[in-house]
């Protein structure tokens, strides 16, 4: 029954998002790329070998680098004894924001910083410096590994950016800098007795540019003997400016303008936090721990982090603490607390003592990486060691090539090596598992990594003459591995790291430049050399965003889309709004291109302007005005308080449209205070969070709302014992993670291995906090089952004792992974309870073990029930199996076969024609395959390696514009190649209207349109209704189109739906005003549904009848195109059902364990008459 998988989960996205509809029919449109930073290599690796003729190039891994300002640097000086030399350079480029002149005689800055302490700063002590030449290079060599602020000033205009070198890269790290015009904002800092505070560091915080949020990176200056000081080149905004001084606690002023002069930041004497570190297991103090405080909240505060050691009495002190709420952690040590860190508030400057940490020896894990060709150790490869909780262990290879992640808490782990210059992509398919407990050190976890290919090239010119700074990005066809390297000043670029045979597509990109892409670029057995790639003058399009009345909008979020998607050399351009709403879209090839408009803070779709723009090659088009028609002025603000109506500082407050059309956040001052503006009219989600309350969230928040108060209650406190089921006796190591409601039942797959606080006692005692209104334990121990425990009366404020929590012994599963000819698969990951859900999923998410060279696994601390198991291995398809361990007793058995699986493939047509600019998404019905892949230029796509079963493939446009997707089902056979083409047919029809309720227009509506084209194919796109309701849909093929519209009303009426069936045509506009208040009420109630299972219903015109071993996907089309209404089933199993129409209709139930990823469910189906108005009832029974 896992073919059904898919129609069920897709019905459920229909009723609980409304935008999920749409977006799981698609798919994940593109693949994450990986973002692993560049690390190390010895002499006599493949990194070095490449130096040798090397550019001087860096690689960003797809890392961007935040650009600030920075106050003006001192004059040139003799540098002092303590500067640090190395072996490493940074090179560059200075422009001209405006146009990317390049700017000769800047003076460029490279300020050394310690990556390792609380707050990074710089100063003249380690700088280099440097003058840029007449093209505006620049290069400053014999630099250290660290971390380093990059600064160009000429005259009053000033560049920054952040960068890091490390001893892992043996190229140039290349930092390009725009210089700008800005401001400066000056003042006093002065104590409460009005006295001078010299030399206290003044740093810029975060700040609004009209409507988004705008961060001072590092801005930074000190006050002078006066106290006087001077931030220069500061960019137009509002601010909040940061001072620290030793023997004060931060200080900050809020809302200060550019140029502002005579700014005062009083500086009043802080709080203190000591206390001790105490081992468990000695009961003695413990020195030299390293422990990290930091303000809590999201609010962007570089001064407001602090780190300090114990000492030799084990004692640690937090001096000159503001006012506020803390976070206490250890920093890179290889101890686990035990038991739960209090809550840490800081109020009226009154300082906090005998704080006792508790603290375990962590356990450990060890390896060795060598090259796999000439099995040379690897100097400085990093490595990770993530568990279940989420966090991350960090660690890097000695000289040995040898690595130690510590500080672990009790679980399980997946070993991750991080990519290195010289070696192959794909590090999350070499990973490992291992299990580990409290002071238990796990060794033998090697890594024998194979070296990567690299490919070198430039970029030209139509004559010929190099290009600097331009974006260069090679991307894996199939999962979008690469990196993106800047090139350097004779146009030259490398990457490295690819495995033969591996089908690239590279891209380059600068503004005002254009080129089309290249495509399916095959890796042979050896290094690729002089690949030149050629860029045009790049076109633009530049005009004025204005409102319905004329009025420039700012910070709109402008996209130029090719009127034909499937053209191979057109790609979609952005620009932002600025100064008096004016917008310039740059680097456009020849054609005719559709202006779209996304509103700022907006997350959904852009929307179409109705602007269609013909532009010839290298054409500047001028004077175009963009009209929306959205407000994006709308906003909830108002006060966070607790229950004694006392204000809460520093809760973050998040606000968005659940159909995907933008939102917000702010964090609460110290008034309790917040503000989200540049929100769209209409309904929103209200999230806050605060670590020492209990989390907030209200639906149906309408926007705009400028006295939304929110009340977030205390948490209780939970105090018991954790013993074993049989004997009563203590279980001395464990650990519990705390979940908001009452939860029946926890898949372990879903939090596998070390999830939770730890906690070591001898006598199995546990104190932990838990969210008022009721909450579920989840404890886990290892040779233990994990178990859930609830406590329905947990109050604020209030603790509840003698909470026993009783252990069963864990069952254990041993097994082996083979081949269907009988050989041992060696790497092999294994799940439990469901498979991973996509790509992302299978690299992020801890499996429970991998099987070593022999094939074979051990899965520890299960429950005494059937366990689903799931091997995954790159070289093969997925395969599954089940085993039933006994509590306590001997090891169940399982052997998995790997097949080699089957293989898709076809080509994307349009109007007969092969068309690039698609990507192709495929879903295993089972849930345990996902994957993306982009059509080539020939139209080709192909995906190997599926297991047995249905799927369903979709193609969708990786171009912009609107949304073509067109599904199709096919059988994957083992060993056997299926083709699925896609023929699609171009077109221009339009589709316009608006969406009101009684009259009123209804902003975040999602409209969904399927189109039955002349092709034969299926295709769904969908949108949102604007702020006056209305919607455009552009560039739709011709053809009979069934018009889905949901408005989301939150509570038991889920949401309303309506269905039209609407033609059309090429070169004409279609007109669709639709009003969701009419029509009838559909009450009802579902019986037989387990609790905790997610019950949905969907309404469906006609008689629907569905056999128990139907494939429901294949019936999905059909079922959409009849759709008429959706709720989700509350927890008595009541729904109501809105706006259905007078007829006849199919309410279809599904329930699912939501801990199975949806392949375990029951169905039903009952029939219901609706009248002309008024309600109808009916009662469902699930089997």
């Amino acid at each position: 029954m896992n073919q059904n998988l898919r129609f069920y989960a897709l019905i459920a996205a229909v009723l609980v998002v409304v935008g999920g509809l749409f977006y799981f029919i698609r798919g994940n449109d593109k693949g994450d790329t990986k973002d692993s930073a560049p690390v190390a290599s010895k002499a006599e690796t493949p990194a070095t070998r490449d130096a040798a003729e090397a550019p001087t190039v860096t690689s960003t891994r797809r890392e961007s680098r935040l650009t600030a300002t920075a106050s003006r640097p001192s004059a040139p000086r003799e540098m002092t004894t303590s500067k640090k030399i190395g072996n490493y350079a940074i090179s560059g480029q200075v422009v001209l924001q405006e146009d990317e002149s390049p700017v000769e005689g800047a003076e460029v800055s490279i300020y050394w910083t310690d990556k390792d302490a609380a707050i990074q700063t710089y100063d003249d002590d380690n700088v280099w410096r440097a003058r840029t030449n007449v093209k505006g290079f620049y290069r400053v060599d014999k630099l250290p590994p660290s971390q380093y602020i990059v600064i160009a000033t000429k005259d009053d205009l000033a560049g920054v950016s952040g960068t890091a070198i490390n001893a892992r890269e043996p190229e140039d790290n290349i930092v390009n800098l725009s210089l700008r015009a800005s401001g400066v904002i000056s003042g006093n800092v002065i104590n409460e007795q009005r006295e001078p505070i010299p030399g206290a560091l003044i740093a810029l915080g975060q700040g609004k540019r009209g409507q988004r949020d705008i961060y001072g990176g590092n801005t930074q200056t000190k006050s002078a003997p006066d106290g006087s000081f001077t931030l220069n080149f500061v960019d137009d905004g509002t601010w909040t400016i940061n001072a620290k001084a030793e023997g004060y606690a931060v200080a900050e002023v809020n809302d200060v303008a550019l140029n502002s002069e005579n700014v005062e930041i009083v500086m009043k004497k802080g709080a203190s936090l000591s206390g001790s570190v105490v081992s468990v297991d000695t009961t003695k103090p413990v020195p030299n721990v390293s422990l990290i405080l930091s303000l809590a909240g999201g609010r962007y505060n570089r001064l407001g982090t602090q780190k300090v050691s114990t000492d030799a009495d084990g004692k640690f002190v937090f001096p000159d603490l503001a006012d506020g709420a803390y976070g206490l952690a250890l920093d890179k040590q290889p101890y686990v607390i035990s038991g739960q860190v209090p809550p840490i508030t800081i109020e009226g400057a009154k300082s906090i003592e005998n704080i006792q940490l508790n603290v375990v020896m962590g356990g450990s894990i060890s390896g060795r990486a060598t090259d796999a060709e000439t099995g040379a150790p690897i100097v400085g490869m990093q490595f990770s060691a993530r568990g279940g909780s989420g966090g991350m262990i960090r660690a890097e290879t000695d000289e040995d090539g040898v690595f130690k992640l510590e500080g672990l808490q009790a679980g399980q782990y997946t070993v991750r090596r991080m990519w290195m210059a010289g070696y192959r992509h794909g590090e999350d398919r070499e990973d490992k598992s291992a299990t580990v407990g409290l002071g238990e050190e796990v060794t033998g976890i090697d890594f024998a990594v194979p070296p990567g290919l690299t490919m070198r090239g430039r970029v030209v010119d139509k004559t010929g003459e190099p290009i600097p700074m331009v974006n260069v990005t090679s991307a894996d066809a199939t999962n979008n591995e690469g990196e993106t390297m800047v090139t350097d000043e004779k146009g030259r670029w490398v990457h490295r790291g690819f495995s033969p045979g591996t089908v690239v597509t590279i891209t380059a990109s600068k503004a005002g430049y254009s080129a089309p892409p290249m495509e399916n670029v095959t890796i042979p057995d050896h290094e690729l050399t002089d690949i030149e790639i050629v860029m045009d003058a790049g076109a633009s399009i530049a005009g004025v965003v204005v409102d319905k009345e004329g009025n420039p909008l700012d910070d709109v979020y402008v996209t130029a889309v090719a009127s034909n998607p499937a053209s191979p050399d057109q790609r979609q351009q952005t620009a932002w709004s600025r100064d008096g709403g004016k917008f310039k879209v740059q680097g456009l090839s020849e054609g005719a291109y559709k202006l779209q408009a996304r509103p700022p803070r907006s997350w959904g779709q852009p929307t179409p302007t109705g602007n269609d723009v013909q532009v010839a090659k290298g054409e500047n088009v001028t004077g175009v005005k963009v009209v929306v028609d959205f407000d994006s002025g709308s906003k909830i603000a108002g006060r966070v308080v607790d229950s004694a109506g006392k204000p809460i500082k520093g809760a973050n407050v998040n606000a968005y449209m659940p159909t995907g059309g933008g939102g917000g956040n702010d964090e609460s001052d110290d008034d309790g205070k917040y503000e989200i503006v540049g929100l769209q009219p209409g309904a929103h989600w209200v999230n806050v969070y605060h670590n020492n309350y209990t989390q907030f969230r209200q639906e149906q928040v309408e926007a705009p709302n400028p006295n939304f108060n929110i009340t977030l209650r205390g948490k209780a406190t939970i105090k018991g014992r954790v013993l074993e089921a049989r004997s009563g006796q203590p279980v001395r190591t464990f650990s519990i993670m705390t979940m908001s409601g009452q939860v029946d039942r926890v898949d372990p797959g879903n939090y596998w291995g070390n999830s939770g606080q730890t906690f070591v006692s001898d006598q199995g005692e546990f104190e932990i906090r838990a969210d008022d209104g009721g909450a579920t334990l989840y404890v886990q121990a290892q040779g233990y089952a994990p178990a859930t425990h609830k406590i329905p009366d947990a109050k604020e404020g209030q603790t509840k004792s003698g909470v026993d929590i009783r252990l069963d012994s864990g069952g254990a599963i041993e097994g082996t992974v083979i081949t269907k000819t009988g050989e041992r698969v060696a790497g092999a990951r294994i799940y439990t309870g469901r498979a991973p859900m996509g790509d992302w999923e299978r690299r992020e998410r801890p499996s429970a073990a991998t099987t070593d060279a022999n094939g074979a696994f051990r899965i520890d601390s299960l429950p005494a029930q059937e366990v689903r198991l799931y091997a995954l291995h790159e070289s093969y398809a997925s395969a599954t199996a089940t085993a039933t361990p006994s509590a306590g007793g001997a090891p169940a058995s399982v052997q998995i076969v790997l097949g080699s699986g089957g293989t898709v493939k076809g080509v994307v047509r349009v109007d007969g024609k092969p068309a690039s600019g698609y990507g192709v998404s495929i879903w295993a019905q089972d849930g345990g395959h996902q994957n993306n892949v982009n059509v080539g230029s020939n139209g080709e796509y192909s995906f190997t390696g599926l297991p047995e079963g249905s799927v369903s493939l979709t193609v969708y446009s990786n171009r912009g514009g609107t949304n073509r997707n067109v599904s199709k089902q096919a059988e994957i056979v083992a060993d056997q190649t299926t083709t699925v083409d896609f023929d699609m047919v171009s077109g221009n029809a339009v589709l316009e209207g608006s969406v009101t309720r009684a009259g009123q227009a209804v902003s975040g509506a999602w409209v969904n349109v399927n189109i039955r084209t002349e092709g034969d194919t299926n295709e769904a796109s969908g949108v949102q209704s604007g702020a006056n309701g209305s919607f455009r849909f552009e560039g739709l093929p011709p053809g009979m189109a069934n018009v889905m519209i949901h408005e989301n009303v939150g509570g038991p009426s889920g949401q309303r739906t309506r269905s039209f069936r609407v033609e059309l045509v090429n070169d004409e506009t279609t007109r669709l005003d639709a009003d969701l208040d009419s029509g009838a009420r559909v009450n009802g109630k579902v019986t037989g549904a387990p609790q905790g299972w997610m019950t949905s219903v969907m309404l469906v015109t006609g008689a629907v009848e569905i056999p128990a071993d139907a494939n429901l996907q294949e019936m999905y089309q059909g079922l959409t195109d009849r759709m008429a209404g959706g709720a989700q089933a509350q927890a008595d199993g009541s729904f109501t059902i809105e706006g259905a129409q007078p007829g006849e209709y199919t309410a279809i139930v599904v329930a699912f364990d939501p801990q199975s990823g949806g392949q375990t469910f029951k169905h039903a189906t009952a029939s219901v008459s609706v009248p002309e108005s008024g309600e109808a009832s009916v009662n469902v029974t699930l089997p």
